[in-house]
């Protein structure tokens, strides 16, 4: 699997082309989707771990993403104090927040600039394409 082709669905699954388009979110919920961009995710882990060791991976960036996700988990106590809510319930009502983890595939992945351009040029294009067919035939969304 290219690089190009793996950016393409990985964009695809995280920017909600499939949970908000042409009535196939009848056929996908939203949490089943999430759950597929979360294992699309690992796919890319073990698919390009030879391509760890790379000048995007480093420690000091992967921290920055840890940092984020730990900012997150610690958002949770607020409604555990104010609203006496319970942590696990927060983080379940919080889990579309914890697709940042497709920062740390990106650092693991690193993708060139053509690459990226690709895959951002196709989903932009994807992106048009359903504008139009929403304006033609808007029952359908």
């Amino acid at each position: 699997m290219t690089k190009k082709i793996y950016l393409l669905i990985l964009l695809i699954l995280s920017c909600g082309f499939l949970e908000d388009g042409v009535n196939i979110s009848l056929l996908f919920d939203k949490d089943i989707l999430l759950v597929v961009q979360w294992i699309w995710c690992v796919i890319g882990l073990m698919a390009f771990r030879n391509q760890a060791n790379n000048n995007l991976n480093t420690s000091k960036n992967r921290k920055y993403v840890i940092w984020f996700l730990l900012i997150m988990l610690i958002s949770t106590i607020a409604p555990f104090y104010e609203y006496n809510q319970p942590i696990g319930d927060t983080l379940i009502s919080q889990r579309a927040n914890y697709s940042i983890c497709v920062l740390l595939v990106l650092l693991y992945v690193h993708p060139t600039v053509k690459d990226v351009f690709y895959a951002v040029r196709i989903t932009g294009f994807l992106s048009v394409l359903i504008l139009f067919y929403s304006i033609i035939d808007p029952s359908l969304f």
